[in-house]
């Protein structure tokens, strides 16, 4: 089982080639700017140059938490059986709200949205598609450096 750093580490492949920010050592991130129910983000900065961005761009970095797909998928058994179970209760007539099948969908709609290289992806669909407006940006998704639990993207300020 992998805690946070070392899913950095292993799932990043090639995020080696960012540091921390503000720091003069080589360690990967420890402070997070901001979490959420499937990831934290921290600042970093690219240790050597990648595409068009120089060594030293600040980069966000989202790594998931360490083993929420696990958590995910026994969230989705547990409601999956509850759902089977009322809907077998006669009484309840319950069974027409398809309450089983709602969270089968629902299933098959989130497990993909925990691929973080489903969102670069996204982020890159959303810059072409916004490619021009001027009051609204989207971070550019550094793709070599994603992976399925890591999503390196340029800092926006």
């Amino acid at each position: 089982r992998l805690g946070r750093r070392e899913t950095l580490e292993k799932g990043g492949g090639n995020v080696g080639k960012v540091k921390k920010s503000g720091s003069r050592n080589e360690d990967l991130p420890t402070i997070p700017i901001g979490s959420g129910c499937v990831a934290q983000v921290y600042k970093a900065r690219l240790r050597t140059s990648h595409g068009l961005h120089p060594a030293g761009t600040s980069v966000a970095v989202k790594v998931q938490h360490p083993h929420i797909l696990e958590k995910v998928c026994l969230d989705f058994y547990i409601m999956n059986k509850f759902a089977s179970i009322l809907e077998y209760i006669p009484y309840l007539n319950l069974d027409y709200l398809s309450m089983k099948d709602s969270v089968d969908q629902f299933r098959d709609i989130m497990l993909p949205q925990l691929d973080l290289r489903v969102e670069a992806h996204n982020l890159k669909r959303f810059r072409r598609d916004f490619e021009g407006e001027t009051q609204i940006a989207f971070p550019e998704p550094l793709v070599d450096l994603t992976s399925r639990e890591v999503l390196v993207e340029k800092f926006v300020e």
